[in-house]
């Protein structure tokens, strides 16, 4: 099996019983991310376009244990410092067991449609996606979920879908929500909420389609959700109830919201005079040219800046994903880790 770098422990804990400094593994672990000299965009767009090397299980890598509790051994076979993904979907797997060393270059993580009641994640620790979508064991197990998600290894994760788990009317404390500042999308398709849970500030994308959302002030939670560009809240009676008031309502919480419910809410060009955006038009036609800028972190995160008008999130719990915006950039997760113990203030948004 590869492994990220050469320090070899199954899990972060086992390299600071064996004597290791808690400073040295975490220097460590920086040096041996995949993506450790990418921003946080860069990384959500490798995960959304799946650039990385997918390593499927199948029912080769299945152990029976007793007859019932089905086991699967996770592991990697291809280069050590190469981003990969495993997909490990649909194979009725109960519990997970990690083969070998931490695996470092682990960058997403697909267990949907299983039925597994006890993970550790542990051995990989710079995952930016996880899918666990249809595992409805975890919400019966007395908090198992709650355990699985609250860990501090979750604090680089870009996306997550928890899709048809039931967690409850206010979706149970998710203090978890916590330990993923930089979360940049969300799936909670059919999770039989009634109000919109507390969730990480830096969302961009939320599904909350087909849940049981009855009120507009079911949706309060939505205001702490600045940066959202694209929400789905389909297949709840809020939004059937009073179409009208439930749009104006989201989109007043919502102020950069450009999708709603699967439909473009501004026009591309909207606000701008015809020859500006026909000269857009224009440039979007050279070949080559977005390419271009999109590989110039530079140019586009001023862009970002100047339209959002976006200013430094450390103060309120989120590290900065835009380094021309915050005010500590070096140490933006120290700043961030101890705002969120500190009492939030009535103007952070």
């Amino acid at each position: 099996m590869g492994a990220g770098a050469s320090l070899s422990f199954q899990s972060v804990d086992a390299a600071i019983s064996a004597g290791h400094t808690a400073e040295k593994v975490a220097a460590w672990m920086r040096k041996s991310d995949p993506w450790f000299d990418l921003t946080t965009q860069q990384q959500y767009q490798r995960i959304r376009l799946n650039e990385h090397t997918v390593e499927t299980c199948t029912e080769d890598d299945l152990a029976d244990e007793d007859g019932n509790n089905v086991t699967i051994n996770l592991s990697y076979h291809g280069p050590a410092a190469q981003a990969y993904a495993i997909n490990a979907a649909d194979l009725d797997v109960e519990t997970v067991q990690w083969r070998g060393p931490i695996l470092t270059s682990l960058v997403a993580l697909d267990l949907s449609g299983n039925q597994i009641v006890e993970l550790s994640l542990r051995a990989a620790p710079h995952l930016r996606l996880l899918n666990l979508s249809g595992n409805t064991a975890l919400t019966m197990q007395g908090g198992a979920l709650t355990n699985v998600l609250q860990t501090t290894l979750l604090h680089q994760l870009l996306v997550l879908d928890l899709s048809f788990l039931n967690l409850g009317p206010s979706g149970g404390e998710m203090h978890w929500a916590k330990s993923m500042p930089v979360l940049r999308e969300a799936n909670l398709e059919d999770c039989e909420l009634e109000k919109v849970p507390e969730l990480p500030a830096s969302l961009s994308r939320l599904n909350l389609s087909d849940n049981k959302l009855q009120t507009v002030a079911s949706l309060r939670a939505l205001n702490r959700l600045v940066l959202l560009d694209e929400l789905d809240c389909r297949s709840n009676p809020v939004r059937d109830q009073s179409r009208r008031a439930y749009t104006e309502a989201v989109k007043g919480a919502l102020p950069v919201l450009r999708v709603l419910d699967n439909a473009v809410l501004v026009a591309p060009c909207a606000g701008m005079s015809k020859p500006t955006c026909g000269r857009l038009a224009a440039f979007a036609t050279v070949p080559g040219l977005q390419a271009a800028v999109g590989a110039t972190d530079t140019v586009v995160d001023r862009m970002e800046r100047a339209m959002f008008h976006e200013k430094c999130l450390c103060a309120t719990g989120v590290p900065c994903h835009n380094q021309y915006a915050c005010s500590n950039w070096t140490d933006r997760y120290a700043v961030a880790e101890v705002a969120r113990h500190q009492p939030l203030p009535s103007s952070a948004y």
